[in-house]
């Protein structure tokens, strides 16, 4: 796409225990469509998501210690 990544303002506050609202500028500072801005701070999200899944798991297994 072109894009060369710069610093960005992010801000995540969560609203409950599975529900957060992510601000950002990705839209203003790529030039980016609000849908695809979105798309791609929600694929973030899940990608953290399931890493922290994953690490858990591991905790649990005793593959990773605690």
């Amino acid at each position: 796409m072109g894009i060369i990544p710069v610093s960005h303002h992010l801000r995540v506050q969560q609203k409950e225990d599975d529900e957060f609202a992510v601000e950002n500028d990705l839209s203003r500072r790529y030039r980016l469509p609000d849908v695809q801005s979105h798309r791609i701070i929600e694929s973030a999200m899940m990608a953290v998501g399931r890493l922290d899944e994953r690490i858990a798991s591991m905790q649990a297994y005793t593959a990773l210690p605690v």
